[in-house]
């Protein structure tokens, strides 16, 4: 996942320790869950935010709501690492060549809602992006957790470790 990091510049003049004293502090990120070795950060949050944004969907406008929706990624997100970590202990591959032709397709879609190179590249840039190559590991890092996580789940399930959970009408 793509992390951005924000520094402020101390003053050049005066002494470092006047320069420490003065000089504002100002956060680079911050950590919102800690699952196994992986960090979970307030951007990756916001990055899927703005993912939902780009795709068209009703964000809420109240700040009640929307810490609301911060929790529910943050929960999904979590769930999500769990899954490509345990996949990973078990072993679970997926190979670049299988992700190309579902990137490939993505880029064009996506590339095919623009009149204009330039008009994709700066929607790009404003999601946060610095280049097409960018966006397309994105989207192939993205596509790998997601097949990471279905074979966990494909591989549990032959192994009987992951039943089906049969639900009623009435639930």
């Amino acid at each position: 996942m793509r992390r951005f990091a924000f520094l402020a510049a101390p003053a050049l003049l005066g002494s470092s320790a006047a320069r420490a004293q003065d000089a504002e502090v100002v956060p680079v990120d911050r950590v919102v869950a800690v699952v196994g070795t992986e960090v979970i950060l307030w951007s990756d949050v916001l990055e899927e935010i703005n993912v939902m944004r780009a795709q068209g969907r009703e964000l809420p406008n109240d700040s009640t709501a929307q810490m609301v929706l911060a929790r529910q990624i943050i929960e999904r997100l979590i769930e999500t690492e769990l899954l490509v970590q345990r996949a990973r202990q078990d072993s679970v591959e997926v190979e670049d060549a299988e992700l190309t032709a579902t990137v490939d397709q993505r880029m064009r879609q996506v590339r095919g809602q623009f009149q204009t190179e330039e008009q994709f590249r700066d929607l790009l840039r404003r999601s946060g992006f610095g280049s097409t190559e960018e966006y397309r590991r994105w989207l192939i890092d993205e596509q790998r957790r997601s097949a990471l996580q279905e074979r966990l789940l494909q591989k549990l399930r032959q192994e009987g470790k992951l039943p089906p959970a049969p639900v009623s009408e009435d639930e």
